[in-house]
C-alpha cells in the first residue's frame, strides 16, 4: 500500500473544495437564470392579464351600449304602443258618448210617450164610441211612427 501524505490530502482537500466551489457557482447560476426566467414569466403574464383586461373592459362597454340602445328601442316602441292604445281608448269613449246621447234622446221620447199614457187613457175613458177609439189608436201608432222616424 502506499502511503498517503498530508499534501496529498491537503491537495485532495482543496480539489474537492473547488469542486464544491465550482459546483455552488453553478448551482447559483442556475438558480439566478431560473429566477430571470420567473420574472421574465411574470412580465409576460402581467402583460396578457393587462391586454385581456382592457379586452374584456372593452367588450363590456360594446355590451353596455347595445343593452342601452336595445332599451331605448324598447322604450320607444312601449310609448309608442301606449300612444295607440289611448288613441284607440279617445275613440271608443267618443263612440261611446255619442251612444248615450243617442240613447238619451230616445228615453227622452219615451218618457214623453209615457207622461201622455195617463191623458190617452182619460180620453179613451170618454169615448162613446168604438169607431172613435179604433182613429184614436190609429192617429197614436202613425204618430209614434212618424216620431221615431220609421214612417
Amino acid at each position: 500500500m502506499t502511503a498517503i501524505s498530508d499534501t496529498d490530502i491537503q491537495q485532495l482537500k482543496e480539489l474537492i473544495k473547488d469542486s464544491f466551489s465550482q459546483l455552488d457557482r453553478k448551482i447559483d447560476n442556475k438558480f439566478n437564470e431560473l429566477d430571470r426566467k420567473i420574472d421574465s414569466v411574470k412580465a409576460e403574464i402581467k402583460q396578457e392579464m393587462a391586454e385581456f383586461k382592457g379586452e374584456i373592459k372593452q367588450e363590456i362597454a360594446e355590451v353596455k351600449g347595445d343593452i342601452k340602445q336595445e332599451i331605448s328601442e324598447v322604450r320607444g316602441d312601449i310609448k309608442q304602443e301606449i300612444s295607440e292604445v289611448k288613441g284607440d281608448i279617445k275613440q271608443e269613449i267618443a263612440e261611446v258618448r255619442g251612444d248615450v246621447k243617442t240613447i238619451d234622446a230616445r228615453i227622452k221620447t219615451i218618457e214623453t210617450s209615457v207622461q201622455k199614457i195617463p191623458e190617452i187613457t182619460e180620453k179613451f175613458g170618454e169615448l162613446k164610441n168604438w169607431r172613435q177609439i179604433a182613429f184614436i189608436i190609429i192617429a197614436a201608432i202613425v204618430g209614434w211612427y212618424a216620431r221615431s222616424g220609421k214612417l
